[in-house]
């Protein structure tokens, strides 16, 4: 069983054993704690705050520590940017980040984590007027919807439709131009 606290560290129970084993900020064991953690069906532990995404690879044998979990890097997912919840929708990982929704690809999370693909539903496709609560998504079992609540409203979002949409990929362009006015 997975724990933590975001301003304190995590850490693990060991039900089989009866034991458990946390690692705290304060005495440096740890740089981050965990606002919310999801156990995905591929077994990996995702853990969310305010110091981004880290992830731990539960399948390896042994004893887990702090050294196992890794940082997942991407602009959405930086210091500052809280991540609430975390849920999975199919072969994805559904992260909240303050007024954002994220979909990490599992699959291809599982097989090479430097090539997975993470996809953003814009701000103008969610319409979210608050921050994302904690532990606050749901799946709908009926008709596969996403439920997220935020600070001040519920939302449903289809992301079986969204996921048909066409994807455009954008390239960023930089012009610098120098002279004399």
């Amino acid at each position: 069983i997975w724990f933590g606290r975001n301003s304190q560290g995590g850490g693990v129970y060991d039900a089989m054993q009866g034991t458990a084993q946390t690692w705290l900020m304060a005495q440096g064991q740890t740089n981050f704690g965990a606002l919310c953690s999801f156990a995905d069906s591929y077994g990996h532990v995702f853990l969310g705050g305010t110091r981004g995404l880290w992830w731990v690879d539960a399948t390896k044998p042994g004893k887990i520590s702090a050294n196992d979990a890794r940082r997942i890097i991407h602009p959405l997912l930086g210091d500052g940017v809280t991540i609430s919840s975390l849920r999975q929708w199919r072969h994805y990982l559904v992260i909240a980040a303050g007024k954002h929704i994220l979909l990490l690809n599992l699959k291809s999370f599982n097989t090479n984590v430097a090539q997975s693909s993470l996809l953003f539903l814009h701000p103008q496709e969610t319409n979210f007027t608050g921050e994302t609560y904690q532990n606050a998504m749901l799946v709908d079992r009926t008709d596969s919807s996403l439920w997220v609540a935020t600070s001040d409203m519920l939302y449903r979002l289809d992301l079986n439709s969204w996921l048909q949409q066409p994807k455009r990929s954008i390239t960023p362009q930089c012009l610098l131009v120098t002279g004399h006015d």
